[in-house]
């Protein structure tokens, strides 16, 4: 059985209308803390994510900057890839202006 609407005098089907798009916030949570790789203290939220970057003259990798190499034979043999890889490069820092 159909549904109908009475829409300007005349019942019409239910489908002949879109529903408007759902409008309102878009909430994100902030990011849990973790404990900095690099300086060691603990990390809560992005604010302090973006602070503890710039201080150590670090960046986030792009994921197109992202190789992945894979060093176990049976792991690659069983999943089809390709083993080896460049060899793992030495960190860097990066220029930075912060306490300069």
């Amino acid at each position: 059985m159909t549904r109908h609407i009475w829409h300007n005098g005349d019942w019409v089907p239910v489908t002949a209308f879109e529903r408007a798009p759902q409008v309102g916030p878009f909430i994100m949570r902030d990011t849990p803390a973790y404990k900095s790789p690099v300086t060691g203290k603990i990390i809560e939220g992005r604010v302090a994510r973006r602070e503890d970057l710039k201080r150590s003259g670090c960046r986030e990798v792009d994921p197109s900057e992202f190789k992945p190499v894979y060093r176990n034979p049976r792991f690659a043999k069983k999943n089809g890839l390709q083993i080896g890889g460049d060899p793992i490069p030495a960190p860097q820092r990066l220029p930075t202006d912060i306490g300069a």
